[in-house]
């Protein structure tokens, strides 16, 4: 995990059984600040399994052996200089020789204060390194996060769902993600609608740091451009999804990709991804299936 906050992601990564989970983060006294979040980072300091470096996360990239199953970045906002070089192409690059080979690596990118082709910039450079990716947006709408692999990434939601019962604290109800279909209520588009969107794009590199210098400019720029572009390029959920065996599963499927967005205040897209290619049903007798 690239940058500890108030650890809340890391400790919500301890609640999955993972065998040891590495946080990076190159301002010493954050990890004291982190003491202070204790009731929501699940105490993640004194995890045994939490291995703290104070480092700057190239350097711990660069200068080590270790490769992981699972790259987490969330460093500060990408104007400001200490971070600005991990929203770059090479460090999408280095982070992905880090990883194992059906690793998976993740980026926080925030929508406000930043333009469309500055957000373009990025995604352009992520795609560089990872081929296979998917977009979702946070709880809040305001951020993305970005995951991308050397392999196919899909919604595999039995799959999915196992993981999510090996899960022992609240971080996902506090989401609104109580089961694996609901995940795809954050979904904003894949690999295929990602081509598109950065098609011409610069690429924001080491040698060509134009986010940096960029984003400074727009810090009382509203994001209503970049959320615009962002919803014109989302994907069909039933693109990225692992193939149901039968009917009846699929319409179950559509049931709870339908939800999913229900839930989210956004029922357009409900209706539009909330139904079975070929096999359509109503969103109505979905939002019945919701009453108690």
């Amino acid at each position: 995990v690239v940058g500890i906050g108030s650890g809340a992601t890391a400790g919500a990564l301890t609640q999955f059984p993972m065998r040891s989970i590495r946080v990076v983060e190159v301002e010493e006294a954050m990890v004291q600040a982190a003491t202070y979040f204790s009731d929501i980072n699940h105490d993640l300091l004194d995890n045994p399994r939490v291995q703290v470096s104070i480092n700057h996360a190239r350097n711990d990239l660069a200068f080590s052996a270790n490769t992981f199953d699972v790259i987490v970045s969330e460093p500060s906002n990408p104007w400001m200089t200490v971070a600005a070089n991990l929203f770059t192409e090479e460090f999408f690059r280095l982070a992905r020789q880090r990883l194992r080979p059906d690793g998976v690596f993740a980026q926080w990118l925030q929508t406000y204060n930043l333009g469309p082709e500055d957000v373009r910039s990025v995604l352009a450079a992520f795609r560089a390194s990872y081929p296979y990716v998917l977009v979702f947006r946070s709880f809040d709408g305001h951020d993305l996060v970005v995951t991308g692999s050397g392999r196919p990434l899909r919604f595999d939601l039995p799959r999915l769902g196992e993981a999510m019962r090996k899960m022992t604290g609240q971080d996902l109800p506090r989401m609104m993600i109580n089961q694996a279909g609901d995940v795809i209520g954050y979904f904003l588009f894949g690999d295929r609608e990602l081509a598109a969107l950065v098609a011409g794009a610069p690429r924001n590199t080491d040698d060509s740091a134009r986010l940096e210098f960029s984003a400074p400019l727009r810090l009382r720029m509203k994001s209503g451009a970049t959320r615009e572009m962002l919803e014109r390029s989302r994907g069909n959920p039933w693109d990225y999804l692992v193939a149901p065996p039968d009917p009846a599963d699929e319409q179950a499927v559509g049931e709870a990709i339908a939800r999913a967005f229900l839930r989210r205040g956004d029922p357009k897209n409900a209706e539009r991804f909330g139904r079975p290619p070929a096999r359509p049903h109503s969103v109505e007798g979905v939002r019945a299936l919701d009453r108690p």
